[in-house]
């Protein structure tokens, strides 16, 4: 049995007073609905991926602990005025998704102690039924190494996640060079398995002597490549030359 089989969010849904349904959703992935007392996670019946489906409810199991007002709440109070110090929202969502489905007492000793690089994330995937992207990032979030987790669609970085010791910053819309593992990807449709040097320069601002090694895994579904970058020498994942 895997470790995700245990964390059952229909029973901590049911504990939280909500139930959970399948719905047609036009624009989200999944809702959090109140209608007077009765409290569902409407979710989207287009998303079909397993690991979607649980991250989904996660977040909106976010909305619901977290005490966030609902789509309907936030619609009937445009207008007013928005206060200086206002939460985001979503983004406590999503960190309360991850905590919930990928705990950091956990997580935490293996990606201090494992080898950089998709490793590790590809296998909390499969223990924890959580996609290569949310774990990847739960990997950075975990780990003290430096390294940073990009995401990338149509050879255009569409985001990073950086871990506080990586020595540079990744500039989302920034192109992604063909000379890197994602690079080949969109060039060839596959990307390299094993951990491949690369030009520092590929991903950052950087001498072009500079070095740093790359792990990268792409979706044909997608058009999207997660790439797990970090400078040479600093994880222990054999790289190719």
């Amino acid at each position: 049995m895997r470790a995700s089989e245990h964390l059952r969010l229909e029973v901590i849904a049911a504990h939280c007073g909500a139930t959970i349904d399948v719905a047609r959703i036009d624009g989200a992935l999944a809702q959090l609905v109140r209608r007077g007392r009765k409290v569902q996670i409407l979710l989207a019946d287009h998303v079909t991926d397993l690991a979607a489906q649980r991250f989904s409810i996660a977040h909106e199991l976010g909305h619901l602990v977290l005490g966030h007002p609902t789509p309907q709440a936030v619609t009937a109070a445009k207008g007013a005025p928005v206060p200086a110090q206002e939460r985001d929202h979503e983004e406590e969502a999503n960190a309360f998704a991850a905590e919930l489905l990928m705990p950091a007492a956990w997580l935490r000793h293996r990606c201090e102690v494992g080898p950089v690089g998709l490793d590790v994330p590809r296998q909390i995937s499969q223990e924890l039924g959580v996609s290569i992207l949310a774990s990847a990032i739960r990997f950075v979030e975990l780990t003290t190494h430096p390294c940073a987790a990009v995401l990338s669609r149509k050879q255009v970085v569409q985001w990073a996640a950086v871990t506080d010791t990586f020595p540079h910053a990744i500039t989302r819309g920034r192109t992604v060079a063909q000379t890197s593992a994602a690079g080949a990807f969109f060039t060839t449709g596959r990307a390299p398995e094993q951990p491949q040097r690369v030009a520092a320069a590929d991903w950052v601002d950087a001498p072009s002597e500079s070095v740093m090694v790359e792990h990268a895994a792409g979706s044909p579904e997608l058009g999207t490549v997660i790439s797990m970058i970090w400078p040479e020498g600093s994880g222990a994942a054999q790289c190719a030359a």
